[in-house]
């Protein structure tokens, strides 16, 4: 019996039933394999881009029985795969950069599936980002918390429009924010996640909240120290006249002066950027809590 963590057993229920699967970095084929053992899915297309992982995979099918339903194949992202040899295209335990890559180097290949299963496991935005610039709707997800660690799980479906949340429900009679801070914070925080107010998610938008909130307070103190004082040598202005000789050194004072004035402004300029950024994810996630306001 094939064994799975939580955040497995979760993409493949996800898995529409009797579809053709293809697994896009399938280690050790552990999705497929599960998916046959329950009598799921009919088939599967087992790839990966390493050789090791995909021997690994070729023993585990041989192990169980399922030669015949399992084919391997080496493959970078879906270099290998032929458009209609799969109805569901399943891609996990990736980050989202390396996954939005796969999807939008083979667009077509990506579009011809009738869904995705994603489970990426950083820079979550980047996949839903790409999901809608390619018209591959997002219509469920789930996140499951497992060791202490969160995990999204998509499934989109290429031509649909996609699921959104309800924003005016949400701000009651505020108003809701420009669309373009409502689709930063879908892309981050998931769109059918915040519609179904999703408990596991409220769980991380908490946590998430408060390391932002640690993160702030300590930007804001390290743009609030002291500039750095080159030389511990005085001034000019203050100095008594200079013997002759030290010219030369009084120079040199200067330019390291000016050198740490301005790696002092560059320093400033980036903690200020970060700061930036660390306040409208503040505002993101304020704006994501009100979906689960009582």
């Amino acid at each position: 019996m094939i064994h799975l963590s939580k955040r497995l057993r979760t993409l493949c229920q996800m898995v529409t039933a009797d579809s053709r699967l293809c697994d896009v970095g399938c280690d050790h084929a552990l999705v497929p394999l599960a998916l046959l053992e329950e009598g799921r899915i009919p088939s599967a297309l087992a790839m990966d881009v390493a050789r090791g992982p995909l021997l690994a995979a070729a023993a585990n099918v041989e192990a169980h029985g399922y030669e015949r339903q399992v084919q391997t194949r080496l493959s970078d992202g879906l270099g290998a795969y032929e458009i209609g040899e799969a109805d569901t295209l399943v891609i996990a335990g990736m980050g989202g950069p390396l996954i939005r890559e796969i999807l939008e180097r083979e667009p077509q290949k990506a579009q011809s599936f009738r869904e995705l299963v994603l489970e990426p496991q950083s820079e979550v935005h980047e996949v839903r980002s790409a999901l809608r610039g390619m018209g591959i709707g997002i219509v469920s997800e789930k996140m499951v918390e497992e060791d202490g660690k969160f995990y999204p799980v998509i499934r989109a479906v290429p031509g649909e429009k996609g699921v959104r949340p309800d924003w005016a429900a949400a701000f009651g009679g505020e108003n809701p924010p420009e669309e373009a801070q409502r689709l930063r914070a879908e892309d981050a925080f998931g769109p059918a996640l915040l519609r179904d107010a999703d408990p596991v998610l409220l769980c991380w938008l908490r946590w998430r909240a408060q390391v932002n909130e640690s993160v702030r307070r300590q930007l804001e103190q390290a743009m609030n120290q002291p500039a750095f004082d080159a030389a511990s040598e005085k001034p000019a202005a203050n100095a008594q006249e200079e013997p002759e000789g030290q010219t030369e050194q009084n120079s040199d004072t200067g330019d390291t002066a000016r050198l740490q004035r301005q790696r002092q402004e560059t320093r400033l300029a980036r903690l200020a950027a970060r700061l930036q950024e660390v306040e409208r994810e503040a505002s993101d996630l304020q704006n994501a809590l009100r979906f689960f306001a009582p």
